[in-house]
């Protein structure tokens, strides 16, 4: 069993959020909306209003797993999710809120593709995602409680890369922390 504890606690800085414990990079992609990502109080945020992807890939092995992440956000906050076997920009998972809705994409080329059904969340303080990888097989938890349970159809599995994604206009939402274990 191998685990990546991949806090954020390091010094601020608003316009990086460096290397994880492990050793790996934070890539942040802002989509053309020159926003900014970065660290502060030991807490992964995005400091203006554009969109953006942050991804870090955890190496070989990956593949399947269980990727988990604990949040802290404001009221309102919304629309954002974590990523995982994300490829680019273009090609990836998630599991996303959407207004009071918890929902499971593909995004496939320009397309994002629901997956299963949508399931009523309203993010708060201290929620843990949970998104568990084995084979073709995903599921998704929110607080320990199974929320999803689909197939991928083979679309993307193997690969290693997982994140955050931040919908234009949200600065509302802290990541405490996120660990990957296979």
């Amino acid at each position: 069993r191998r685990s990546s504890d991949l806090t954020f606690v390091r010094a601020d800085n608003s316009s990086t959020a460096g290397m994880a414990d492990t050793g790996q990079t934070w890539n942040y992609d802002n989509d053309g909306s020159g926003s900014t990502c970065g660290i502060e109080s030991n807490q992964l945020r995005k400091f203006n209003v554009g969109g953006g992807f942050l991804n870090i890939d955890v190496g070989a092995g990956a593949d399947h797993g269980t990727y988990r992440m604990v949040m802290n956000v404001a009221t309102g906050a919304n629309n954002l999710g974590m990523m995982f076997r994300y490829s680019d920009r273009n090609n990836f998972w998630m599991l996303y809120t959407e207004g009071t809705l918890l929902r499971l994409y593909k995004r496939a080329g320009e397309s994002f593709i629901a997956v299963g059904s949508d399931v009523a969340f309203t993010p708060a303080n201290g929620d843990e995602w949970k998104v568990v990888l084995l084979g073709s097989s995903i599921k998704t938890y929110m607080n320990g409680i199974l929320k999803h349970d689909e197939a991928s159809g083979g679309f993307l599995d193997g690969l290693t890369s997982y994140g955050v994604y931040w919908a234009t206009g949200q600065t509302l939402v802290r990541w405490n922390y996120a660990e990957f274990s296979v």
